[in-house]
Formats: structure tokens, sequence, C-alpha cells
């Protein structure tokens, strides 16, 4: 058996299942680096996804995301600053309430800024797997116009090739003939 009589039948079958899967890259036996660049990424976009998740998760449970509340843990008086405080004296001064006040402010500034950082890492890693799946899908899917052109062009090389065989097979039965 001859390997080039074999090809054109592995190539016919290839380009169906290429076609049928709209697959380009099916195995590592269709382009072994192409596979191997493949799989890689796709492991480095189900990373960003599983990173995605976490920080939305991480958002939705943060004291200031979700819509929830902030609250301090310890808000009272003492924490604050301002148990002792006395405004019925002449002695009163407003620069402990405004102590009281920059810490809250401190506080839900620095909860903000969290969250804010939060959601950075999520949008980051949303579009970091929205792009690595779309370079991923220049690698392997299949350009259906020019696998269906390679099928009709290893089609038409296929009935050629078996012309050229019956045509080879006539003219040695007509030698043959010719000899006896």
């Amino acid at each position: 058996m001859k390997v080039g009589a074999v090809s054109p039948q592995n190539s016919l079958f290839r380009t169906y299942s290429q076609l049928s899967s709209g697959k380009r890259i099916n195995s590592a036996k269709d382009d072994a680096a192409g596979f191997a660049i493949a799989s890689r990424m796709r492991m480095q976009e189900t990373g960003y996804k599983v990173g995605t998740d976490n920080a939305g998760m991480a958002v939705a449970t943060s004291p200031s995301g979700g819509g929830m509340h902030i609250q301090m843990e310890n808000s009272t008086l003492e924490a604050l600053g301002i148990a002792d405080l006395d405004v019925t004296s002449k002695d009163f001064s407003l620069d402990s309430i405004d102590k009281a006040l920059d810490m809250v402010s401190e506080r839900r500034s620095s909860l903000g800024a969290s969250t804010n950082a939060l959601q950075h890492t999520q949008n980051f890693n949303n579009s970091a797997a929205i792009n690595q799946l779309s370079s991923r899908s220049r690698l392997e899917d299949l350009d259906f116009p020019k696998a269906i052109a390679k099928k009709k062009q290893d089609e038409v090389f296929g009935q050629y090739r078996m012309a050229m065989l019956r045509r080879q097979m006539d003219e040695k039965r007509k030698s043959a003939a010719a000899l006896f």
C-alpha cells in the first residue's frame, strides 16, 4: 500500500472532522504546538474567570459593597474619643468632634478604596478572560471558506488521481492484450 494513496483520504477525513467541529485544531495530531498553546490559554482563561468570581464575591461581602451600610466595629463614644465631651462647658471645642469625624471618614475612605481595588481586579480579570478567549479562538477556530475550498480541492485531486489510475490500468490492459 502506498503512502500517497492513503494521504488524500486522511486529508479528506481531517477536513470533514474540522468542518463538523468548527475547530482547526481538534487534537495534538492536527497541530501539536497550537494545541499546547490553546490548552495553556484555556487554563489561563479559567484562572481569570475564577479570579473574577472571587473578586466579585469579595466585593459583595465587603462592608461597602452590594448596597450594604458601612459599620464600624466599635463606634461607641469611647472609641470615637468623645465620651468625656461636655458641650455645655465654656471650654467646649469642636476639635474632639472633628477628630472623631476624621476617624470615621478615614475608615470609610479605606473601605471605599478597598472596594474600588476589588472592583478593578474583577474588571481586569473579566477583560483578560475575554481577551484570552478571543486569542484562543483565533488560534483554534476553523476558517470555513478556506476549509471548504481545501475540501473541494482534495475531492478534485482525488477524482483526478482515480482517472489517472484508470487510464494507467487501461493502457496496461491494452499493452497486455497486444502481446497476446
